[in-house]
């Protein structure tokens, strides 16, 4: 919910025609200046690259969660499941691997 906040004050501050000076509208981009960057205007752009990366793991994400989801709910005896478990988890770990 916190990065769907993040995204939506980023799109409005990156939205405005003139760079806004008074961030009382966008108190989450004012909480990370000269943490996560040095101005509004960077944190806002870190927010937007943020949101696309993790739109693209998402969709990764979900296609194995739901994906051994519907196979578990299928399965028709428990090496199948335990199958699937095991995709499932070896699936994940690839996630954490160092790129």
């Amino acid at each position: 919910m916190m990065y769907l906040r993040k995204e939506a004050q980023a799109r409005a501050f990156l939205a405005q025609a003139v760079t806004p000076t008074d961030l009382t509208d966008y108190p989450l981009i004012a909480a990370e200046i000269g943490i996560t960057a040095q101005s509004a205007t960077q944190v806002a752009q870190v927010y937007i690259n943020l949101a696309f990366q993790w739109e693209s793991v998402g969709a990764a994400l979900e296609t194995v969660r739901l994906g051994a989801i519907n196979t578990i709910e299928t399965a028709t005896n428990a090496s199948q499941i335990t199958q699937t478990l095991t995709s499932f988890f070896t699936a994940m770990e690839a996630f954490n691997a160092p790129a």
